[in-house]
């Protein structure tokens, strides 16, 4: 049983209440990386460089360098100019209440879905065998050879070598 409330840090508005700066700064941040990602893979997909960038806008290339370096609080203007000159592109303008959505259940990676479960259950260790064990099986499909082994009474789950030390060169 939980003892604590379970709430979210980030609420919609509602009536004149004050929207905590919090809450703002996520979304401030959240459209600018968004702004940013948008206009970096643009910029990527465009082939340009830098330099043809700042001189088609008739910029410094340092401006274009600091730019495209780090998303920071750029005015509409900055993004139109910076889309329209790397690829000719325009931002399409649409609103989304990312709030209203329900929550997202991570009881598991979003790569792992059941398309590709029994691939990844399929390629998983056995965690059961002893590590030595796996890579003698790596040694041999190389094709360098391997001493047998046997377990090791002392510590079960470890192995030693059944070479005295004859073998090794050192009797």
């Amino acid at each position: 049983m939980n003892t604590y409330p379970k709430t979210s840090i980030l609420s919609k508005p509602t009536g004149a209440d004050l929207i905590p700066l919090g809450t703002l700064g996520y979304f401030r941040t959240r459209n600018r990386w968004q702004i940013y990602e948008l206009v970096l893979t643009e910029f990527k997909n465009s082939g340009i460089t830098q330099a043809d960038l700042a001189r088609r806008l008739g910029k410094r290339p340092e401006v274009i360098s600091r730019l495209l370096g780090a998303p920071g609080n750029w005015g509409l203007d900055t993004v139109s100019d910076l889309l329209f000159a790397t690829s000719g592109a325009t931002v399409v303008h649409y609103v989304t209440y990312p709030l209203d959505l329900p929550t997202r259940n991570y009881t598991q990676p979003e790569w792992l879905n059941n398309d590709n479960y029994e691939w990844v259950t399929a390629n998983q260790v056995d965690r059961q065998q002893p590590i030595q064990s796996q890579m003698d099986k790596q040694a041999k499909a190389a094709g360098f050879p391997v001493t047998p082994r046997q377990k090791d009474e002392d510590n079960p789950g470890a192995v030693k070598s059944v070479h005295s030390a004859a073998d090794s060169g050192l009797a």
